[in-house]
């Protein structure tokens, strides 16, 4: 289940003492739960990206054809996939023969949309594209991105940066943004039994 932006409103004004919107609107509670949306995603992109992944682009290359052109730009790479078989990124120095031909078996980011594979397809070929898209701002009739064990932490972030905004202490601060951080972290290591290895090519 995920909380609507809305009901995290509520619960945050509560937690700072705010239910009849004396101190702050509805529209500055927002803006600060979409602040700690993105604190959460970049925990996310760190250790578990495909929990974000939305985003898919398929097409065909046609021989000799290596360049996939999406039309977005995305955030990062989460699966590249040419025939049957899954590319591995690598860096465009590493690739020794650029006009080789065969069968994929890496890609490379070529553009701020855009990746190549190689070797150069020697036939015609499916590609599919899965990807993180860049984040959307939320309002109060969305629904937040990571459902309730994650909107606990959205909570306690904004209502922390709400409730420093007359006494900033910056220690303070770095000590509550550090156990959102490990509380999070927990939680997405605990989905999987083992650790995420992403094999390389060479």
């Amino acid at each position: 289940m995920k909380m609507k932006i809305t009901t995290i409103v509520e619960r945050v004004r509560f937690k700072i003492n705010d239910v009849d919107a004396y101190r702050f609107t509805d529209e500055q509670i927002v803006n600060i739960v979409n602040e700690a949306e993105r604190f959460v995603r970049n925990i996310f992109l760190e250790l578990r990206p495909e929990l974000l992944a939305d985003k898919m682009a398929k097409g065909t290359f046609a021989k000799g054809e290596n360049v996939a052109q999406l039309d977005y730009i995305p955030v990062r790479y989460i699966d590249v996939r040419c025939g049957k078989k899954m590319l591995h990124a690598v860096n465009i120095h590493e690739i020794k023969d650029l006009t080789a031909v065969g069968e994929p078996e890496v890609y490379v980011v070529v553009a701020k949309s855009a990746i190549a594979v190689y070797p150069l397809p020697d036939k015609e070929m499916q590609y599919f594209v899965t990807t993180v898209n860049s984040f959307t701002e939320q309002g109060l009739e969305d629904e937040s991105f990571f459902g309730d064990d994650y909107d606990d932490s959205l909570i306690e972030f904004t209502a922390m940066r709400l409730s420093m905004l007359d006494e900033f202490d910056e220690s303070v601060e770095s000590q509550l943004l550090a156990e959102i951080r490990s509380n999070v972290q927990s939680k997405l290591l605990r989905l999987t039994s083992g650790p995420h290895f992403i094999k390389s090519y060479y």
